[in-house]
């Protein structure tokens, strides 16, 4: 041991190697504020590639979920849950058209064939937390949940 406390450590250490899948990136990429900007503009390109493609689904979202706020208490909790699942299914014909591929309409309900799970965990997870935060108003405020909701 050295006598010196400010002097370095002798230890090998060596970071954890991560098997890494795809193009993720452990611990993120950190870009310019303005990058938004071209995030926009790119988005912009790929729903210019298949304008009425993008239209119509999100037509056919739109209507599956005022059906589904019909049906009391339920429909609004699996809105909440298969939203995630849309989305996903929606960055897939993203990155389909990003690669040089087609948009299909079938893109809209491939999150249902793709993670599914993991999607409606998220979803999950985000009903689990507006309930805790609406818990946590109630408790606070005193006020009841159907003036909340």
């Amino acid at each position: 041991m050295s006598s010196n406390p400010y002097a370095a450590p002798k230890a090998a250490v060596a970071d954890q190697a991560l098997a890494v899948k795809g193009n993720f990136i452990p611990g993120g990429r950190g870009v310019a504020a303005g990058r938004g900007t071209g995030w926009i503009g790119e988005a912009w390109d790929l729903f210019k590639q298949s304008p009425g493609i993008w239209i119509g689904m999100i037509i056919v979202m739109f209507v599956l979920f005022v059906v589904a706020n019909f049906v009391p208490l339920i429909g609004p909790l699996a809105i909440s849950v298969v939203f995630s699942v849309f989305m996903g299914g929606i960055m897939i014909g993203c990155r389909s058209l990003e690669e040089g591929g087609e948009l299909e309409f079938a893109h809209l309900f491939a999150g249902f064939r793709e993670k599914l799970g993991t999607l409606a965990a998220v979803g999950a997870l985000y009903v689990a937390g507006y309930l805790l935060i609406l818990l946590v108003t109630v408790v606070i405020t005193g006020a009841s949940f159907a003036t909340l909701t």
